[in-house]
């Protein structure tokens, strides 16, 4: 048990730069708890924010090498203690790459074609279901993003499923 706590201690330490980094107040309180319980869950959520979006090297890549050798080792099964589950957009390179033995992969954002186009009525877009089955394509069959999609063209084409919706980016 030494062993597994001094593991944890060093890896909770690992986010925190120094002891005025923003993140250090919120290790040290999560140090804390974490050795007044047994057991523990870390949410990592949106975790695209620090990965890689494929511009300058591998999409889904960890940019921090310590939060990647930290998911390493709690996905190879050191930390018998501690569960994490991590939300992303992005693929997690670094684990599917060595497949280790406690990482499971969930995909949830892909729904099916009925229930985005159901979304897109619920969102007042009208139109017959050949005419709001491309959106749902076009959207990846991604909720929030048919969500959005939606709302755009309810709000700007209203309801007319023929608004484009590749209108770029202000760059």
């Amino acid at each position: 048990m030494r062993r597994l706590v001094n593991n944890r201690d060093s890896s909770l330490r690992m986010f925190a730069q120094t002891p005025t980094s923003p993140y250090a107040a919120t290790t040290r309180k999560t140090r804390r708890r974490w050795d007044q319980q047994r057991q523990g869950l870390i949410v990592f959520d949106g975790l695209e924010r620090v990965q890689d979006d494929g511009q300058r090297g591998e999409f889904g890549r960890l940019h921090s090498r310590r939060l990647r050798d930290f998911l390493n080792q709690l996905a190879s099964g050191n930390f018998s203690d501690l569960s994490v589950l991590v939300t992303s957009r992005f693929p997690l390179a670094d684990l599917r790459d060595k497949n280790p033995r406690f990482f499971h992969l969930i995909p949830v954002n892909q729904i099916d074609l009925a229930a985005g186009m159901k979304l897109l009525r619920q969102r007042d877009v009208r139109g017959t279901d050949p005419q709001l089955a491309p959106i749902v394509e076009q959207c990846g069959r991604h909720n929030l993003t048919v969500d959005f999609a939606g709302g755009y063209i309810a709000e700007y084409g209203h309801g007319d499923p023929a608004t484009p919706l590749d209108r770029g980016t202000a760059e």
